[in-house]
C-alpha cells in the first residue's frame, strides 16, 4: 500500500530471511524503528519498540511479522474503550478553524483525545511551515506513544496539499480542463512527497471523483483517469486516500441510473488504484430513501457488493445529527431517523457497515441528544455502552478496528511515526528560504518560499486549465495597450497588475484604459461584476 522506509545498517545490505510461516513474510534489513517515551528492544541484533513497555517482543510490534497477525496481536491486548476509539474522527484540539500557533490548550484538549477517550485519528487542517507542522504532529505522536498500547496517531488532512498549511483546493482545481494527465501525475507526486515528509498520513480526497460537482468534469472516464492517477501517486508515497463523498453530495437530486453507471466507472477506478478509505456524503444515497447516506443501507451495499471495497468506511462530520444539520429523513426501510436516540443512531449505522464516525470533537458520557451541541460531536462511550449491554457485538467492533489499523500499520505508524523538520523543508521548501527563514505574510513570499518545482507546476496547471471562451476580435491585445484591473481582493489586484505590467501599461482610473481585465471569485455574480466596472 505505501512504502516502508528502510535504514541501512550496513554497507552491504544483509537479507534476514525468517519463516514465512513464523513470521509472515520475509524482510530485508533493518526497518527504521523511532522510539521517544518507551523502550527499544534489541532482538537478534534488530530494533524494535516496546510499545507497551513490557520488556518483551509482543508480536504487534514485531515488524518481521505480517500486518494481519499484528493486527490480531493488538486486537487481543486492547479494551473494549480502546477499540471504540478506533472508531472516532476528531479534529485538533477540538475545533475546525486551523490554529497557528498551536497553544497548551490545544495539547491539553488533544491529550485528552488521546489519553482518556482513546482516540488517534485526527484531523490536522493547521497552519505553518512545513518544519512548524512536522514538530506539531513529532509532539502529538509523543502524547499518543505516552498511552498503554503505544498507538500511533493517523493524521488527515481535508487539503490535499497541506505542507504550508495552505489550501491547494484539488477538488476545484480545473485538471479536467487542462486535460493533461503527465501533467496531474507530476503534481500529485509533488504534493504527496510534501504532505509525507510534515507529518500525513490520509489526504481526505480525492473529491474530484464526485462527478458534475468539480472542475474534473462530467466525463467518467476522465475523471476516473485523474483519480487513477491521485490515487496511485500518494500511496506510493506512503500517504493513504479517502475517496469522497460517496456517491456525491449531488446525487440526492439527480439518481438516474445512467448517471449511477457513471458513478461506478471514476469510484471503481480509485478503489481499485488502491484507496482505503471513503468517506460517505452528508446527502442522500443510492436508494430513494430521503436520509444522509450514513444511513442508508442500500449505499453501504452497493459500496461493499457493486464495488468490491473493503477499505474503512468513515462517515462524513455530521452522522449523529447537531443543532445546525440534523440527521432527518426516512429510510426505505421506513426508519424515521429523526425519532432515534443517540444509542439508535450509533447502532443503525454499524449494522449497516459504517467503520469510523467523523466530527470536530468528542465528549464523554452518554446522556446526550443529538441538538445538544452547535457543532458536529460524537459520543463514544455511548458505542461503548452498545457493547457492554450485548445491542452490538465485540466481534462488531473488531470488524471495523481490523480495517482502521490496517492503515496504521501498511504505513510503517507502529515502527515509526516521526518525521524530520529539516528533510520536510527539503522537500517542500526552496533553497534560498532553507537558508533565510522568512516570514510568510503575504502570496509572494509563500510562493518564494515553496519548493520552485511545485510553483512551476502549479502554475503549468493554471495556464493549461485556461479556456477562451468567447473573442469577438478584442483579442489577442496589442503591447503597451492601457489595462484596468479588477479583482476582489487589493492583494490579486496588486499581484496581476505587476504580471501585466510586463505587456502592458496598468491605470488606477477605468476612463483612462483601453480595456478592462477583471478577475471575479466563484461568488460574484455576472452582473455585479459588470456593475463594478
Amino acid at each position: 500500500m505505501g512504502i516502508r522506509k528502510l535504514s541501512v545498517l550496513l554497507a552491504v545490505v544483509l537479507a534476514v530471511v525468517v519463516s514465512s510461516t513464523a513470521l509472515g513474510a520475509a524482510q530485508v534489513g533493518q526497518v527504521t524503528v523511532e522510539a521517544r517515551v518507551k523502550p527499544i528492544l534489541t532482538v537478534g541484533g534488530l530494533r524494535f519498540r516496546d510499545l507497551n513497555a513490557n520488556g518483551k517482543l509482543d508480536v504487534y510490534e514485531d515488524w518481521r511479522r505480517s500486518v494481519d497477525d499484528r493486527i490480531t496481536d493488538l486486537l487481543s491486548q486492547m479494551t473494549i474503550e480502546e477499540k471504540v476509539g478506533l472508531l472516532f474522527h476528531v479534529n485538533t484540539g477540538g475545533g475546525f478553524t486551523p490554529e497557528y500557533p498551536y497553544t497548551e490548550k490545544t495539547l491539553e484538549s488533544s491529550r485528552h483525545f488521546i489519553h482518556e477517550m482513546h482516540i488517534n485519528h485526527i484531523l490536522d487542517n493547521n497552519n505553518g511551515t512545513p518544519d512548524y507542522l512536522a514538530n506539531f504532529h513529532n509532539v502529538l505522536q509523543e502524547i499518543a506513544e505516552e498511552t498503554r498500547l503505544g498507538i500511533p496517531i493517523t493524521f488527515s488532512s481535508d487539503r490535499a496539499s497541506n505542507a504550508w498549511g495552505g489550501m491547494i483546493d484539488l477538488p476545484h482545481a480545473a485538471f479536467g480542463t487542462a486535460n493533461d494527465p503527465v501533467l496531474a501525475a507530476k503534481l500529485f507526486d509533488a504534493y504527496s512527497k510534501e504532505m509525507a515528509a510534515v507529518g500525513y498520513h490520509l489526504t481526505l480526497h480525492p473529491s474530484g471523483v464526485e462527478l458534475f460537482r468539480t472542475a474534473w468534469g462530467e466525463d467518467a472516464d476522465r475523471v476516473a483517469a485523474i483519480t487513477r492517477e491521485y490515487v496511485t501517486a500518494y500511496t506510493a508515497n506512503n500517504v493513504q486516500t479517502c475517496l469522497k463523498h460517496f456517491p456525491t453530495n449531488e446525487y440526492g437530486s439527480r439518481r438516474s441510473p445512467a448517471e449511477l453507471k457513471s458513478f461506478d466507472i471514476s469510484w471503481r477506478a480509485g478503489i481499485q488504484a488502491g484507496a482505503g478509505w471513503v468517506m460517505l456524503t452528508n446527502r442522500q444515497g443510492v436508494s430513494y430513501a430521503t436520509v444522509q447516506a450514513h444511513y442508508d443501507k442500500e449505499t453501504l451495499a452497493y459500496l461493499r457488493e457493486k464495488l468490491g471495497f473493503d477499505g474503512v468506511v468513515l462517515t462524513d462530520w455530521f452522522p449523529v445529527g447537531f443543532s445546525r444539520m440534523p440527521s432527518t429523513g426516512v429510510t426505505a426501510d421506513g426508519v424515521d431517523v429523526a425519532s432515534l436516540s443517540l444509542e439508535e443512531r450509533y447502532k443503525f449505522m454499524l449494522d449497516i457497515g459504517v467503520d469510523q464516525f467523523g466530527g470536530e470533537t468528542a465528549v464523554s458520557g452518554i446522556d446526550k441528544k443529538p441538538s445538544d451541541s452547535a457543532i458536529p460531536t460524537n459520543y463514544p462511550d455511548v458505542v461503548v455502552d452498545l457493547v457492554k449491554t450485548g445491542k452490538v457485538t465485540e466481534a462488531r467492533i473488531d470488524e471495523s478496528a481490523r480495517r482502521i489499523l490496517r492503515t496504521k500499520f501498511e504505513l510503517g505508524l507502529f515502527d515509526d511515526p516521526y518525521v524530520d523538520p529539516e528533510a520536510a523543508l527539503a522537500i517542500a521548501a526552496s533553497p534560498k528560504y532553507i537558508a533565510q527563514r522568512w516570514a510568510i505574510t503575504d502570496n509572494a513570499t509563500l510562493d518564494a518560499a515553496r519548493n520552485p518545482r511545485t510553483l512551476a507546476l502549479d502554475h503549468a496547471l493554471q495556464a493549461a486549465a485556461t479556456v477562451l471562451l468567447l473573442n469577438d476580435g478584442t483579442l489577442p491585445l496589442k503591447d503597451g495597450v492601457s489595462v484596468y484591473v479588477l479583482a476582489p481582493s487589493e492583494e490579486t489586484v496588486t499581484r496581476a497588475a505587476a504580471a501585466l505590467s510586463k505587456y502592458a501599461t496598468v491605470v488606477n482610473d477605468i476612463s483612462k484604459a483601453d480595456v478592462a481585465i477583471a478577475r471575479v471569485s466563484a461568488g460574484t455574480s455576472r452582473d455585479s461584476a459588470l456593475g463594478a466596472l
